[in-house]
């Protein structure tokens, strides 16, 4: 069996994982800032499913964000985000993989200064609490109390 946990925000080690396209962690989150952001995390081996804590930066005006990932380069599917969620994509590491590269496009990220008038020129689009990464034969009993 394999679990594996990643949380971030403010001081958690885990936002090393963080490597582009990301704000500054706030308390127990961290906010997209632009179109595109990744995570890159330690592969494990073998099939596994990924649990992403998400939601999106939505308004009145902007009810959802658009959300396209990809795994190391290949599509994994489309999601519209607004309140938090768990988004499960299942991937195969194999036996060489190093890293698990997580991008995340958001064609509609925008700022609140934008959108609302606030002061604030952020473009944001998604915000990630955690991401838990499990073995595929143990996805079902790990994944459901993960949040």
């Amino acid at each position: 069996m394999f679990e594996q946990i990643y949380r971030f925000g403010h001081n958690l080690a885990e936002n090393e994982y963080l490597v582009r396209g990301w704000g500054q962690p706030e308390a127990g989150f961290v906010w997209s800032e632009g179109s595109a952001a990744t995570v890159s995390l330690p592969a494990p081996v073998g099939d596994i499913e990924i649990g992403i804590s998400i939601w999106g930066y939505v308004t009145a005006s902007l009810p959802k964000q658009q959300v396209l990932i990809f795994i190391n380069g290949l599509f994994k599917g489309y999601h519209e985000v607004s309140q938090r969620e768990i988004l499960t994509i299942q991937h195969d590491c194999g036996k060489d993989a190093r890293v698990i590269e997580l991008t995340f496009y958001i064609p509609t990220a925008t700022s609140p200064s934008q959108l609302e008038g606030a002061p604030d020129n952020r473009r944001l689009g998604i915000a990630i609490a955690a991401i838990r990464m499990v073995s595929a034969q143990e996805s079902d009993q790990l994944l459901n109390s993960f949040q």
